[in-house]
């Protein structure tokens, strides 16, 4: 009997390990100041209007966002790799109202998990990046930053920002432009829609055409891809 008692016994041991290794979004939100943080030079809202979205490119579940209280809970799911992961992320002003910290704290859902993630730094470059795409993104969408068109130039290039991938927008000293997007041609030539922007500012330019805008980008300070007009 007494065999049977000690492997009982190990049993126990065993499962009490591991019970109490277990944590929760509870655990993970307590855990305040004991993660990895960042100051972001943006107001608390705009990271708060990317936090979800963030979390969820990371590959985690957006479990609840408290802006009053400063937080966020999240999971990822149990897996054939992991048991999951508790994640809590704080949101508070930096020094001033521009600045934003976050700090993210990621528990294992069992302590004993070697092979759980750790989604710290996955969360705040997540954030980071989001933050550059958006300001990529406000300064292609600034208009009146667009130099040499006129309203109608302008028109163009307001239709133009609703286009989708592989697009490219091209201008000239003497107001002429070119808008164009399109996928790369069946030749393997990913900068399809570039060259179709500039041969339509070409057509009716008198001065060199370049490129201004490609994609999210703007190029045109750095005079990318000039073309002697005709």
């Amino acid at each position: 009997m007494r065999p049977n008692r000690s492997i009982a016994t190990c049993f126990f041991l065993i499962f009490w390990a591991a019970v109490s290794g277990c944590t929760t979004l509870a655990d993970a939100k307590l855990a305040r100041g004991t993660g990895e943080s960042r100051l972001y030079p943006v107001s608390a809202n705009e990271i708060w209007s990317i936090l979800p979205e963030a979390v969820r490119v990371a590959g985690l579940d957006y479990v609840d966002g408290n802006r009053q209280e400063g937080y966020a809970l999240a999971q990822h799911s149990m897996n054939l790799l992991t048991y999951g992961e508790n994640v809590a992320i704080f949101v508070e002003s930096g020094n001033d109202v521009s600045t934003t910290r976050v700090e993210v704290v990621s528990k294992r859902a069992l302590a004993t998990n070697i092979t759980a993630s750790n989604w710290e730094e996955t969360i705040l470059d997540g954030l980071s990046r989001a933050l550059k795409d958006r300001s990529i993104q406000a300064s292609v969408g600034a208009m009146g930053a667009v130099p040499y068109i006129d309203a109608r130039g302008q028109e163009g290039y307001r239709e133009w920002l609703t286009y989708g991938e592989h697009r490219a927008f091209a201008i000239s000293a003497d107001g002429s432009w070119g808008a164009s997007s399109d996928k790369p041609d069946l030749t393997g030539n990913a900068n399809a829609a570039s060259e179709r922007a500039l041969f339509l500012c070409r057509s009716t330019a008198r001065n060199v055409c370049s490129l201004y805008a490609v994609d999210r980008q703007v190029v045109w300070q750095r005079r990318i891809d000039p073309v002697t007009s005709r």
